[in-house]
């Protein structure tokens, strides 16, 4: 249940020192939004079925679990049309171009 993953996440938290209390399962949820949407490939209606989001695409919520503020391009805009653009994905542990790839 979310309650009890929760209920672990702080008490693991709480064993590394961190202030447990501010923290919740809000970054989970928008990072399991762009592991689906991007890396699996869902398409955005089978994505809110599983987050539990509305489909009513009346406002742009949504594309905030998408793309956030601080989220980086992963093209630079020149290159969005490019066939020949060689995109080098950043590692996902590191998030540089190296060999980790963990």
């Amino acid at each position: 249940s979310v309650e009890m993953f929760i209920e672990v996440l702080h008490y693991l938290l709480a064993d590394t020192g961190r202030r447990w209390y501010k923290y919740g399962t809000h970054s989970f949820r928008r990072g399991g939004f762009q592991y689906l949407y991007i890396e699996r490939r869902w398409n955005l209606v089978s994505v809110c079925d599983w987050g539990g989001w509305s489909l009513a695409f009346d406002n742009l919520t949504i594309v905030w679990y998408l793309h956030g503020v601080f989220d980086t391009s992963h093209y630079p805009r020149d290159q969005l049309m490019n066939p020949n653009y060689e995109h080098h994905q950043a590692c996902g542990y590191c998030n540089r171009s190296c060999a980790c790839q963990r």
